[in-house]
């Protein structure tokens, strides 16, 4: 027996309804990512916007070794090496 056209109005509203329900979970996990490069972008920008007033604090040895400007500058102790020159200027 087929379907009254209202059975299958209401049966394609049920279905859109679902359909635009899962949406809301898939908006909801875009919109966290987004907040999260938001922030991201955020704590780089601060960076950024304070690396001339952390200059003077630039320790050329750290622990005996000497330390590496462009990690220094993104808040890491990291230490020069050939390969860590390199891979800054390249």
């Amino acid at each position: 027996m087929s379907m009254s056209a209202a059975d299958q109005l209401r049966q394609m509203a049920q279905e859109a309804a679902q359909n635009t329900y899962t949406k809301q979970t898939n908006l909801e996990q875009e919109i966290t990512e987004l907040e999260n490069k938001i922030s991201q972008k955020k704590a780089a920008m601060n960076l950024a916007r304070n690396s001339l007033k952390r200059l003077p604090n630039f320790q050329v040895e750290f622990r005996g070794n000497y330390q590496c400007p462009y990690c220094w500058i993104e808040n890491l102790h990291g230490f020069l090496s050939s390969s860590t020159k390199a891979s800054h200027i390249s």
